[in-house]
């Protein structure tokens, strides 16, 4: 696990000892499961496979579950892998395991893979580049992936990044000291979570660069970008 990112590991083993309740997306957030419905019945997915990188929590995963689909999520953070099995124990056809996929590639093709606030938590082009093939190693011919809330800026920096002192330099960001945010109702010192914008055009091109085909790309007014990319 690359050092920068283990500050998610942090957050969710701290959110869930104060009983807040969860970091991340909820499974009743209006927009992500209605998006997350129109994707999967475009793509006929009820019964099929569904590959989620970054699960966090799991709450996408409980989407997708009702909604038919063959659930199987991952992320780097073994807290986030074991709320994210609590969580979903109740649905038979969900699976949730530990990986790095920047590092290791996935055994095996889905029909689909979604990556919900994700990839904008990888800073340098190295790692953003070997997670996204790996994602399109894991995608099946023809199949869909879609990207939902990633951060989305036209001032984004366009350069390439190769460390975290880097970006650290470029940001002008302090990563080491606790910042106060509050998590269902109760304030929490959590440490800020290195993150990386792009340019609609920049986003575009990395997926291009591994193979996808960008087929639909939405900014919404709080600069947040949702597109979907074929295979």
């Amino acid at each position: 696990m690359a050092e920068y990112y283990k500050a998610y590991d942090e957050i969710y083993k701290k959110v869930k000892e104060s009983g807040a309740g969860i970091f991340g997306t909820s499974e009743n957030d209006p927009f992500v499961a209605s998006t997350l419905e129109k994707w999967v019945n475009e793509n006929a997915l009820a019964g099929k496979s569904v590959l989620q990188c970054a699960c966090g929590e799991g709450s996408e995963g409980i989407i997708l579950s009702r909604l038919g689909c063959l659930y199987w999520g991952t992320d780097v953070s073994v807290a986030a892998v074991n709320i994210a099995r609590s969580r979903l124990e109740k649905y038979s056809g969900a699976r949730i395991f530990f990986m790095d996929m920047v590092k290791n590639g996935i055994a095996g093709k889905y029909d689909g893979i979604v990556d919900c606030r994700g990839l904008q938590m990888l800073v340098t082009d190295d790692d953003r580049r070997k997670y996204l093939e790996n994602i399109y190693s894991a995608t099946k011919d023809g199949a869909s992936a879609i990207f939902i809330r990633e951060l989305c800026d036209d001032n984004a920096f366009p350069g390439e990044v190769g460390s975290m002192d880097e970006w650290k330099s470029i940001s002008g960001l302090d990563y080491e000291t606790p910042e106060e945010q509050t998590i269902g109702g109760k304030p929490l010192m959590l440490p800020r979570i290195p993150e990386r914008s792009k340019s609609r055009e920049g986003y575009i091109k990395e997926l291009e660069a591994v193979g996808f085909k960008v087929e639909s790309f939405e900014r919404d007014e709080d600069g947040l970008a949702t597109f979907v990319a074929r295979k």
